[in-house]
């Protein structure tokens, strides 16, 4: 997993409900780590794509992931679509 850390933007201190998504990507044996060749053969190697969305009322980075985390391991509770090559 790859975690981008938080960077505040425009809305920051907001004290209103939050829209926040989180997508997976599930790769095909990737035989490297390195972003850069997975990037460029990223079709023929992807398998599956799974998007979630929920509003938050007080939102925290760390709080969003745990719940981005546990909403993409559920199946029913995702959009997944498989992808074909």
């Amino acid at each position: 997993m790859i975690r981008q850390s938080f960077k505040p933007g425009p809305a920051a201190g907001r004290e209103d409900r939050v829209i926040v998504s989180a997508t997976k990507f599930v790769y095909r044996r990737p035989h490297s780590p390195i972003h850069a060749p997975l990037m460029r053969d990223y079709k023929r190697k992807l398998r599956s794509v799974k998007s979630v969305s929920w509003a938050m009322e007080d939102f925290s980075p760390d709080k969003a992931w745990d719940e981005g985390q546990r909403r993409l391991a559920e199946p029913a509770a995702v959009d997944s679509r498989e992808v074909t090559a």
